[in-house]
């Protein structure tokens, strides 16, 4: 094969090569991409929602036990105590990441 033909040094850029798109293809395409960027951003949400609850449900009890509860054993406060610096490590840890993600 002498005769050997290199794209790659004829061409300089991007080539993309996509069929033609009728319009309402195109349309019913992106209103489906659409509905399902908004699905996944409300599932997003109300996963985000159910854990924020329970970290806050765990944080209030943590505090509760450690703080309040005067029935409570000292291991109990101990393990309340180092349950409710965990959340507020996390918690400060989460808005510093998204903080420092942002920019």
């Amino acid at each position: 094969m002498a005769d050997s033909f290199d794209i790659q040094a004829a061409v300089r850029g991007d080539i993309t090569i996509t069929p033609e798109v009728h319009p309402d293809d195109r349309a019913a395409r992106l209103k489906t991409e659409s509905r399902r960027d908004m699905l996944r951003d409300c599932k997003d949400i109300a996963v985000f929602a159910v854990l924020l609850l329970g970290v806050v449900a765990i944080a209030a009890l943590a505090a509760y036990e450690s703080i309040w509860d005067a029935g409570a054993s000292p291991e109990t406060k101990r393990w309340s105590q180092t349950i409710l610096s965990a959340v507020l490590a996390g918690g400060v840890s989460f808005v510093a990441g998204q903080k420092i993600g942002s920019k």
